[in-house]
């Protein structure tokens, strides 16, 4: 996938910042690789699970594991940051293009095609792709399976646009790094970056799908992690509640998401439309994902099928 890169002197990486994530980072980490990265650093908030373990063993390299009392976004982006400028400098190419994403969004090219054939495809003066995004929610068991793309079990999904930005691209995963450059460094959320008048826009969306809900008792347990208040004290979310409470009125979507738990797995599509994460100016349709081409996986049909096969077996 790299080759069309490498041949042009450029590098692409990808960078995965996660806590708590065993169920869906392994499948992460295959994407990010089946779309052309060379490597995956991986920056871990210290997850009480395998996390770590399980993206080893699909491929990607440890770069930090950093321990917070709560939910500390500007540390986290600091500590990727620092990795993604220490790994370019170390590599030492004319070029660099970063691929960052959290451990439950599977991101790809335009059209469905790898990310790193559209990079290759791109005039030299483009440093950043932004992306469309989409929400995905769980209609039917299998609800997502570990080595799995999840949108082969949930495909109802809504996107979530922005009125902040250019194209209403709600995050902006794609930068690229120039050796004699001005750095640039990626701003929280993967939403923004500095520098943004010296960053020419490529002309085409890459499209990040996101699956906050996978299976119900492996997603109660890390939303109660997140979002539950511990022994009458604060949860581990509450500071960012607070931040975006103030910043933009309503709380961290993850709190959001907790709160929907019960609705979505009910399958009360009304009530969860209605109090939908990121709600702004349009109207949010949940629909199947439907569009005219396929998504590239890393694995065949026959592979699939006897995934969900020993999947039922094993849950009886």
């Amino acid at each position: 996938m790299t080759s069309a890169l490498r041949d042009g002197g450029v590098r692409f990486f990808g960078i995965v910042g996660a806590w708590m994530e065993e169920d869906v980072i392994g499948a992460s980490v295959a994407n990010a690789l089946h779309q052309g990265c060379e490597q995956v650093f991986l920056v871990d908030n210290a997850s009480p699970d395998k996390t770590v373990e399980v993206a080893l063993a699909s491929g990607a390299t440890f770069a930090r594991s950093f321990e917070t009392e709560s939910y500390d976004e500007p540390a986290r982006i600091a500590v990727m940051n620092e990795t993604m400028h220490a790994v370019t400098e170390q590599e030492g190419a004319e070029r660099t293009w970063w691929l960052w994403f959290d451990a439950d969004e599977f991101p790809h090219g335009p059209r469905g095609q790898p990310i790193a054939w559209y990079l290759a495809s791109l005039e030299d003066a483009c440093r950043l792709v932004g992306a469309r995004f989409f929400h995905h929610f769980p209609a039917q068991p299998p609800y997502c399976l570990p080595r799995c793309h999840p949108i082969e079990f949930q495909p109802l999904c809504y996107e979530q646009r922005s009125s902040r930005t250019r194209c209403s691209h709600r995050k902006h995963p794609l930068i690229r790094l120039d050796r004699g450059a001005p750095a640039v460094t990626m701003g929280e959320g993967f939403h923004g970056y500095d520098l943004p008048d010296m960053l020419l826009e490529a002309p085409a969306s890459a499209f990040i799908h996101h699956f906050p809900f996978r299976a119900p008792e492996v997603t109660l347990r890390r939303m109660t992690a997140l979002c539950d208040s511990v022994e009458g004290g604060a949860s581990r979310i509450a500071s960012q509640d607070r931040y975006e409470l103030t910043s933009f009125g309503m709380q961290s979507h993850a709190s959001q998401r907790f709160a929907l738990y019960d609705a979505v797995y009910a399958g009360r599509w009304d009530e969860v439309v209605q109090a939908m994460p990121g709600l702004t100016a349009y109207e949010v349709v949940l629909a199947p994902w439907g569009q005219e081409w396929d998504i590239d996986v890393w694995y065949s049909k026959a592979e699939l099928a006897r995934t969900v096969a020993q999947a039922r077996v094993s849950s009886g």
